[in-house]
C-alpha cells in the first residue's frame, strides 16, 4: 500500500482551492498576537496533517486516501456561549484540511447548514441539513466531537446528523 495522498481526490482539491483564502479570511478577523505579521517577514511553511487529536483524545480525520478511499471528518465545533451574541451554539462541518501554520493548528472545514422548509429544522429527532459552499479556517480546539453525518439518498444535498450513536 502506498503512503501517497490521492491529489484526484474531490476533497482534497476543494481544500487547496479555498485555502489562500480562507487564510487571508482568518488573518482578517483574528491577527492574534500578530502572528501573521511574522508570515511576512519570514519564510514559514504550511503543514498538512491528515490527522489530528482533539483535546477529548477523539482522532479526526482530513485524509485522501486511507485504505484506498478517502475519509474527511463530520464534526460539532462549539461556539463560545460570551462570544457567539445572537448565533447557535453549536455547528456541524466537514473537515478538508487539517494545518499547523507556525505554533497554530487548524482546520478547513466546509459548512452544513440546516435545510429550508423542514418544520423546525429535523426529521425523525435528527437535525437535517445541507451542505453549504462556504468555508472557513477555525482552530482545531473549537472541535468538539467527530458526528456521524448521514446522506439523504432520496434528497439531493440532504443529511441526517445521527445524535444516538455517541
Amino acid at each position: 500500500m502506498s503512503n501517497k495522498p490521492n491529489f484526484n481526490c474531490k476533497e482534497y482539491i476543494l481544500a487547496m482551492q479555498q485555502l489562500d483564502l480562507c487564510l487571508n479570511n482568518f488573518k482578517n478577523m483574528y491577527n492574534v498576537d500578530n502572528i501573521f505579521d511574522q508570515l511576512s517577514y519570514s519564510n514559514t511553511r504550511i503543514y498538512i496533517y491528515n490527522s489530528a487529536n482533539l483535546s477529548n483524545g477523539v482522532k479526526i480525520h482530513a485524509a485522501s486516501e486511507f485504505h484506498q478511499k478517502p475519509w474527511f471528518s463530520d464534526v460539532e465545533i462549539t461556539m463560545d456561549v460570551d462570544y457567539q451574541g445572537n448565533y447557535e451554539e453549536t455547528y456541524w462541518g466537514k473537515v478538508l484540511c487539517l494545518v499547523k501554520l507556525l505554533s497554530l493548528e487548524f482546520a478547513l472545514i466546509q459548512w452544513y447548514d440546516y435545510f429550508e422548509n423542514i418544520p423546525e429544522n429535523s426529521k425523525f429527532g435528527c437535525p437535517y441539513l445541507k451542505l453549504e459552499n462556504h468555508y472557513d479556517l477555525i482552530p482545531i480546539s473549537s472541535i468538539s466531537n467527530v458526528v456521524h453525518i448521514i446522506p439523504d439518498f432520496n434528497v439531493d444535498n440532504g443529511y441526517f446528523i445521527n445524535k444516538y450513536i455517541f
